[in-house]
């Protein structure tokens, strides 16, 4: 502990100096050298994007700007109708003043789609862009999704996460507030595109105001305004629709909303059978998100579930696959009941009743043993779920805040399978409640302008029972003396309790290097418990040895995190050093058979980043990370994990290790023509986890094992280019990812996998003025898995969009689908689909009419292929036949 503290006490002592002002003058003229008023000038970082200082000359083209920052700087001219004009600074504590004219030279500036003129489509503020949505609408947009995609620069994803360039935003707010967090899709998704009069693009977004410009974010947010008009009265929208065919399909759509300066209230209601999941929208509003720790420890804590019952997803749009029915209602509200206590409360009720149908056929060849099998599924999912958070925060002072949250979330999750296996007839259930606490505290202190200090705790509870049956068995060979068994039968008991508390000091230099250091404690607490049982008859239950499990597992990480950034003008160090003294604890069910483990490790990270010019940036960082085993891999008796797989863990502790090395490289920035973007990963596993597998026909025993030697590497890169001559933006994409691993099948040795997918694809957007647009686009993916035999398919999607216009009370869109499969034994298949959607305004503002058609062709199935290094499976998959749904939609 001595050297933890002298760590500290280093890391404190490091001096932070601060530097008298420097100030900036000048004027900026055109060619002509007359004067250019209230032109744009922003000193900027020369290593990054950030903003330093920012003003605008006067109307005689002059300006002023001042800064005590010293070091390497770019210093930004720009002006509508003007070329931007960029200059090198060299600011030193002796520099207190420093001259720089700039002459600007005359020409239209386009952004993608948009040319900036005087109307001002695009307005750059310092880490802010504003979009006036006037000039992105064309008439087709009924919903916020529609008009953010009209977005230069945003990527909006099939499943509706919102990206710019590779990384997703952080949130999506109306007027500044945040109702929903991660979980954004359920606003934009179905929030009407009417009441948005700008898109605000907020850039090194800080989720708490005291870390703005302290921490080196790169996260992005999106802000809608309101129309000024809307503001303080309450508005909205009913939206329904029905299908006169004998499908009978239905959709409704209800949003309420009031957003005044004080408080804001937004209710959504919605309904339908087309295929739309409206709770998985909702849930990174209540959940956890697996993986992102850096706002708020624990977020990578959750309970697994054991058991789902699943089919192979195709690769399609799930409305296109899913026969469902889905309701929910949720009500929200942020108010200020003070000047400084802000408050927010959520309210979420949802229920899915999905239907899924398909048939399979697989293949296996592996480990001396070569089967097929065929499966029917009719999978029937019901879920209910409701949930409630409640937000409060406390501005105590300028420089002082307290928030405090809790969340509740409950869920009941009825499953079953009519299932048929190799002409066996089986029904299979899973009935699996669940429940989740989770309180957060936060505290934050900004002790000086380039200081602060954050205490954060946090408790989870979740709780996932499930029980599982069937009233078929297949395991005659597995248990031959249990020969007259004629159902299956698992109990899970599952649960987590976590408890951590960490302390953050963040301290930030005038020349842009900054320390952040991480003091904290996180525990857990996991217990599982099975019991599977084998039914003879009515009474008789049968409960064979190595399949239960009784066990508790604990792990107590107490570490010490310090990251570095040392700013050295265009070129900037970063470091990372984490030390973590872990105490686990494993009680078997007796409580007697207790293990401990106390074990240390270090994870550290070096790394490089360099911006060359204004528009070229590169890093590369190189890291070694450990990681703690979880309850999942450490039972040592078998679980019920599918209809005939049986997974256990490896009944040890275990610490996992890989090294890791990552490039990128990007050029251009927001705005540019030409934008482009490459990114590889290489990682080299020292211990991780593989599989030992006993395959036959009617069942499978996975055992994890720990092994060395595993490799990956991905390569992805984008590019994004205007044409100004067909007035288009043209994005590629190519990509590759590789995987080497081992594993063990039937006892016959180590066998090397490789695994390869290459993806390349294109995208072509029209930005046309007239009635007319387009988008249109093709993707490529090849997988190829290699083992005992080398088996691969090719996999093409290619969409074609048509947007029509005809005047300000019609529009038309149809949406054309091609899917084309080359599996292994070279059988083409081909898929088409052709969707369409008409609207008629009716009374401007108010009342509208459409006409949706999906799946005009009326494809009624879908094949896809799996590889893995086992087997071959072929899935076909029933599709929801065509209809056309007639919809009205008021706004009032």
């Amino acid at each position: 502990m001595n050297a933890v503290k002298q760590l500290i006490l280093l890391a404190l002592l490091v001096p932070w100096c601060s530097f008298a002002q420097t100030t900036l003058s000048g004027s900026v003229k055109d060619e002509s050298q007359h004067p250019i008023p209230y032109a744009n000038v922003i000193l900027k970082e020369a290593t990054g994007s950030g903003i330093v200082g920012f003003c605008q000359a006067d109307g005689q083209g002059t300006y002023t700007l001042k800064t005590s920052r010293i070091g390497r700087f770019w210093l930004n001219f720009s002006a509508l109708s003007y070329r931007p004009c960029t200059l090198m600074l060299d600011l030193t504590p002796n520099n207190t003043k420093c001259i720089r004219n700039a002459t600007l030279i005359f020409e239209p500036i386009e952004i993608h789609e948009v040319i900036i003129s005087a109307d001002k489509a695009i307005t750059v503020k310092p880490d802010t862009i504003v979009f006036d949505a006037r000039f992105f609408l064309k008439g087709d947009e009924k919903v916020v999704e529609d008009l953010l995609k009209k977005i230069p620069g945003l990527n909006i994803s099939e499943d509706g996460t919102i990206r710019v360039g590779n990384q997703e935003v952080e949130k999506v707010m109306i007027d500044s507030g945040d109702f929903f967090e991660k979980g954004y899709k359920l606003l934009t998704r179905n929030m009407p595109a009417y009441p948005i009069s700008k898109v605000e693009l907020l850039q090194h977004f800080s989720n708490n105001r005291l870390l703005k410009e302290i921490e080196n974010s790169e996260k992005v947010a999106i802000n809608l305004k309101l129309d000024p008009s809307l503001r303080r009265q309450w508005f909205g929208n009913l939206a329904m629709g029905y299908d006169p065919l004998p499908e009978k399909k239905y959709e409704a759509l209800s949003n309420l909303m009031n957003f005044g300066s004080q408080t804001k209230y937004y209710g959504l209601a919605s309904m339908n059978s087309i295929g739309e999941n409206l709770s998985l929208d909702a849930d990174h509003s209540y959940q956890p998100s697996l993986g992102e720790k850096e706002e708020m420890i624990g977020e990578d804590q959750r309970v697994r579930s054991l058991i789902n019952l699943a089919t192979i997803a195709p690769n399609l749009k799930p409305n296109r696959y899913t026969f469902n029915d889905s309701r929910m209602v949720s009500l929200n509200v942020i108010s200020s009941l003070s000047s400084k206590i802000k408050m927010k409360a959520l309210a979420f009720l949802g229920s899915d009743i999905n239907h899924f149908y398909s048939t399979g056929y697989e293949s296996v060849s592996a480990g001396g043993t070569s089967f097929s099998n065929s499966e029917y599924n009719h999978l029937r999912k019901e879920r209910l779920a409701w949930f409630g958070k409640m937000e409060m925060t406390d501005d105590l002072t300028k420089d002082q805040s307290l928030k405090y949250a809790v969340k509740y979330l409950g869920s009941e999750g009825k499953d079953f399978d009519h299932l048929v296996f190799n002409d066996s007839v089986t029904g299979e259930s899973l009935h699996q409640p669940s429940t989740l606490w989770d309180h957060q505290l936060t505290y934050t202190h900004k002790l000086k302008k380039s200081r602060v200090m954050i205490l954060t705790g946090r408790y989870l509870f979740e709780k996932v029972p499930q029980h599982h049956s069937m009233d078929g068995y297949f395991f005659t060979d597995l248990f031959p003396s249990l020969g007259n068994a004629v159902s299956v039968d698992q109990e899970v008991a599952n649960q987590m309790h976590y408890g951590g508390v960490e302390a953050r000091l963040m301290s930030k230099a005038s020349n842009g290097s900054l320390l952040d250091i991480r003091l904290g404690n996180q525990y857990r607490s996991d217990g599982l418990r099975t019991a599977f049982g084998l039914q003879e008859d009515r009474w008789t239950v049968q409960n064979p040895d190595g399949f239960q499990n009784d066990l508790g597992y604990s792990s107590d990480d107490l570490y010490l995190d310090t990251r570095f950034r040392l700013q050295k003008r265009a070129v900037a160090i970063i470091a990372d050093f984490g030390i973590h003294q872990l105490f686990n604890r494993m009680v078997g069910a007796d409580g007697n058979r207790q293990r401990s483990q106390s074990p240390f490790f270090m994870n550290p990270k070096i790394g490089l980043a360099w911006k060359w010019n204004e528009k070229s940036n590169w890093m590369t960082y190189c890291s070694r990370n450990v990681t703690n085993a979880g309850i999942v891999d450490v039972y040592n008796q078998y679980v019920q994990t599918g209809y005939r797989t049986f997974s256990k863990g490896t009944g040890a502790f275990d610490q996992l290790c890989a090294a890791s090395l990552v490039a990128g490289y990007t050029y251009g920035n927001w705005g540019d023509k030409f934008f482009a973007n490459v990114l590889v990963i290489g990682n080299l596993d020292q211990k991780s986890y593989s599989t030992h597998t006993l395959i036959s026909r009617n069942f499978l025993l996975v055992s994890k094992m720990l092994v060395t030697g595993g490799k990956s590497l991905i390569v992805s890169s984008n590019f994004d280019r205007f044409i100004k001559p067909i007035s288009s933006n043209l994005k590629i994409t190519l990509a590759s990812s590789m995987l080497i691993y081992r594993n063990v099948v039937n006892n016959t040795g180590y066998r090397s996998i490789a695994s390869n997918h290459f993806q390349y694809g294109f995208e072509l957007r029209s930005a046309f003025h007239g009635f007319f647009n387009c988008h249109l686009g093709s993707k490529w993916d090849y997988f190829e898995m290699k083992s005992d035999q080398v088996i691969g398919n090719h996999v093409n999607n290619s969409f074609l969009d048509l947007l029509f216009s005809f005047n300000s009370k019609l529009d038309v869109q149809l949406k054309a689908e091609r899917y084309l499969f080359e599996p292994f034994d070279a059988m083409r298949n081909c898929l088409y689909f052709l969707d369409f959607n008409a609207r008629y305004v009716v009374i401007k503002n108010r009342l509208s009419l459409s006409w949706y058609g999906n799946n005009l062709f009326n494809t009624d199935v879908y094949s896809s292929y799996t590889l893995t290094d086992i087997s071959l499976a072929k899935t076909t998959c029933q599709l929801l036949p065509r209809y056309l749904l007639i919809k009205v939609e008021y706004r009032f």
